[in-house]
């Protein structure tokens, strides 16, 4: 049934307000008012010079002072234009308000035709459903279960269209999200970012294992040894938990500790390649972690992690490294390994186990595999 025409002009300045303050709301996350704010002084991307040598020169400490005071202003001026540019887009917005607002009131009349000479929402789902059903119901006895996929497929797709939900406006990574860190450059060559937008493009879907993600969460945003190690099976889905922190890291819906953080994982067996000395392994990683602790914004994924903390089976021991930065509070680590692997080689390790913090990942029942494929097979 089609709504009348003050029904309809309600819920339109319903939607109408409620997007105006969902964008409000989104817009400070946005532009990363909180964090620039709090780094607006800070150098810019952590660039700084570190007195090196001993002694006291005057030349050296002038080119340093020089030098650290410069990467200040540059990420002081850098941080400043885009606060202000968020108040003037604040300023516009306000002013310019009350006329898109009569203009959106003055287009309500043109908008009330397009919505009655359309079909209705109800009329749309049936239509959709009849067709949906005609292209996947291969077997009668599936007819029910056809219709939970359906309803589904539809309340994602008919949300996914409100761009002025909350959920919507979060999914858009904020602005200078990685001006309060620092630069990589050496480690980028050995890692894979799970956080950039190029790798989350890849993802069309998450399979959320809210239960295992919120654990991760909660031991990550701890004060103390807040490294992970993910033990599992093979093939129960410890990589996917991990490409659904990282998606939650992207959107912004995690909190305020993990929200700026990138997962990296690394490639140790390419670092492994570089050289065959013990030592000289060590010392290249020990400077990828260095770089990455300086970063302060990195959370690390090893794969295989029992591969590199003991010696036994032509295992490669970094234990001292990893060890070494695992202590810290500027890097976290995610490890992932197998239960009999767990066992063997990192629970053994005591300079190591004690710095993790374990999470059983099981297999899954049936009918959430069977949900997963049948979402997977609608996107």
């Amino acid at each position: 049934m089609k709504k009348n025409f003050f029904h309809f002009l309600k819920e339109s300045i319903g939607n109408f307000l409620e997007a105006v303050v969902n964008l409000f709301i989104f817009f400070p996350y946005f532009f990363s008012l909180l964090s620039l704010s709090k780094t607006l002084f800070s150098p810019w991307k952590n660039l700084v010079i570190s007195k090196t040598t001993r002694g006291f020169s005057f030349q050296e400490w002038f080119e340093r002072l020089a030098f650290n005071f410069i990467s200040r202003m540059i990420g002081f001026f850098m941080r400043l234009s885009v606060i202000l540019f968020y108040f003037l887009i604040l300023f516009f917005s306000v002013v310019f308000l009350p006329f898109i607002f009569l203009i959106f009131i003055i287009l309500t009349p043109l908008l009330y035709l397009k919505y009655y000479l359309e079909k209705t929402d109800s009329e749309k789902e049936e239509l959709l459903r009849k067709n949906f059903t005609a292209t996947h119901l291969m077997n009668q006895v599936n007819y029910e279960q056809i219709n939970k996929w359906f309803d589904h497929y539809y309340i994602t797709l008919h949300f996914g269209r409100k761009w002025w939900k909350l959920s919507n406006l979060f999914t858009y990574p904020p602005l200078a999200r990685d001006w309060a860190v620092g630069y990589t450059p050496f480690l980028d060559r050995f890692v894979e970012d799970l956080t950039s937008t190029s790798y989350q493009a890849l993802i069309k879907s998450a399979f959320d294992r809210e239960k295992e993600i919120n654990q991760i969460e909660r031991i990550l945003s701890k004060s103390e040894e807040k490294n992970v190690i993910i033990v599992g099976d093979e093939g129960v889905g410890k990589h996917t938990i991990v490409d659904s922190l990282a998606k939650k890291i992207y959107e912004g819906k995690v909190n305020n500790l993990l929200a700026y953080k990138r997962v990296l994982k690394i490639n140790l067996e390419k670092i492994l390649d570089q050289s065959t000395d013990q030592e000289q392994r060590e010392s290249l990683l020990e400077n990828l972690l260095e770089e990455a602790a300086q970063a302060k914004n990195v959370i690390l994924l090893i794969e295989n992690f029992d591969k590199y903390v003991s010696s036994q089976g032509n295992r490669i021991d970094l234990t001292l490294p990893i060890e070494k930065y695992a202590k810290t509070d500027r890097l976290q680590i995610i490890g992932i390994t197998q239960p009999f692997l767990y066992q063997e080689f990192i629970f053994q390790n005591q300079k190591i186990s004690h710095l993790f913090e374990k999470v059983d990942v099981y297999e899954i029942k049936k009918d959430e595999a069977e949900e997963i494929l049948l979402n997977k097979a609608i996107e």
